[in-house]
């Protein structure tokens, strides 16, 4: 057996032996959070707050011609539709974000700003006291705020609370 086969082989080993173990170490990002999160839906139904929502979570309500596509009419979404309406919404959020903090801001620290915006809106981020600590420079007491973030439509969800869970731990990792 020639060197070269040997190499192809050793190479080919590597590979099998290493994908398994950075597979299991591979950060999480915000696109990993929210599609868990929100899971894939591609008829237009009424989340937890009763708002009209499709996709990986994309509220319809502010957007007119979405709402009359998907809710008037009935249409469905694909899912590279609305993986592209996703990530449109996420470019947009991450531009808030960094309009709104004031200080530096690590890569897990921002992924995790990004799914926690996506889900309760730039409005509510610009208001909360999250923000205002994480600006005054008190991480971890930022860290703690996500927490409070468990109720829609008037109701705690474990969803949520699971979801604010791994916000918090990627925001602190």
């Amino acid at each position: 057996m020639s060197n070269k086969y040997i190499y192809i082989g050793l190479i080919i080993l590597f590979l099998l032996i290493l994908t398994p173990l950075t597979n299991g170490l591979m950060q999480k990002n915000a696109l990993d959070i929210i599609k868990f999160f929100e899971g894939f839906e591609k008829k237009a139904y009424k989340d937890a707050a009763g708002l009209w929502t499709i996709g990986w979570g994309t509220l319809l309500e502010n957007n007119p011609v979405l709402f009359a596509r998907f809710v008037t009419n009935g249409e469905t979404i694909s899912e590279q539709e609305a993986e592209s309406i996703l990530l449109s919404h996420i470019k947009k959020d991450t531009a808030t974000i960094k309009q709104l903090v004031k200080i530096n801001l690590r890569e897990n620290e921002l992924e995790a700003l990004k799914s926690f915006v996506y889900n309760v809106g730039s409005g509510n981020f610009k208001k909360s006291t999250l923000l205002k600590k994480l600006n005054g420079g008190d991480k971890y007491g930022a860290a703690d705020e996500f927490s409070k973030w468990i109720f829609a439509g008037g109701q705690k969800l474990n969803g949520l609370i699971k979801r604010r869970e791994e916000e918090r731990k990627l925001f602190l990792s």
